[in-house]
């Protein structure tokens, strides 16, 4: 990858850049777990993918129960003393 926003969303592009379609977005997310039937929250270290995320999940993919936590491993993961499953 190549560090810019383009390589970061690489599973969610197309080659052109462009969005990948509804359908192989639904693929992509069910195949990690992610159903609109639960609440589900993005987050990320600086908050481009997390935002990147929520927006393929919010406005491409109509999920109601999403929200975002931006900055959030900044605040949580940065810290020595706080918990993180491995």
């Amino acid at each position: 990858m190549d560090g810019s926003f383009k390589a970061w969303c690489a599973p969610i592009v197309r080659e052109d850049g462009m969005s990948k379609s509804p359908e192989e977005l639904i693929v992509l997310v069910q195949s990690v777990g992610i159903t609109s039937a639960k609440e589900n929250i993005t987050h990320c270290l600086s908050g481009g993918l997390s935002t990147n995320a929520w927006f393929v999940l919010t406005q491409l993919l109509g999920d109601p129960n999403l929200r975002e936590h931006d900055r959030f491993w900044a605040e949580w993961g940065n810290p020595v003393d706080m918990p993180v499953e491995k």
